[in-house]
């Protein structure tokens, strides 16, 4: 088959140069924008003299902060004879799981307190791989 188009008239064939072309120019752009400086115009206004008055002095004014509000009062405890009892009566409640549908999980007692002797972990036998070896996992680095 025969190609019919001209090689000399492929606008892909400068794509490079038009690049650098337009990052050249985009750069240049920016630096000039950052580098770009503007002075406002500076007016001198002449102020009356009689508005000057350099002998007023201000006298300065320590004020003392207020005292504290006072701490709140708290209610004393009502003290009870130790002769007079005091009797609460209690309605004990069993509890009965069968009334809502509630399953019970047994208690455990604690073990008792015994030192435990905790030696720092230094060394490992067998070091971990990937499986099927470091070889293995380098072909899958490089296939994916």
């Amino acid at each position: 088959m025969e190609i019919k188009k001209n090689p000399s008239k492929n606008p892909m064939r400068n794509k490079g140069l038009f690049f650098n072309l337009g990052l050249l120019l985009s750069i240049l752009l920016v630096v000039t924008a950052f580098e770009w400086k503007s002075y406002a115009e500076i007016v001198k206004v002449n102020l009356p003299e009689d508005n000057w008055n350099d002998d007023e002095v201000v006298s300065i004014t320590i004020q003392d902060p207020p005292p504290p509000p006072p701490p709140p009062k708290l209610p004393q405890p009502v003290a009870v004879p130790n002769e007079e009892e005091i009797n609460i009566e209690i309605e004990e409640y069993i509890f009965d799981p069968g009334e809502i549908g509630v399953e019970l999980v047994p208690q455990y007692e604690p073990l008792p307190d015994e030192p435990v002797e905790e030696q720092p972990f230094t060394w490992v036998e067998k070091m971990p791989e990937p499986i099927g070896g470091y070889s293995a996992f380098y072909k899958y680095v490089k296939k994916t």
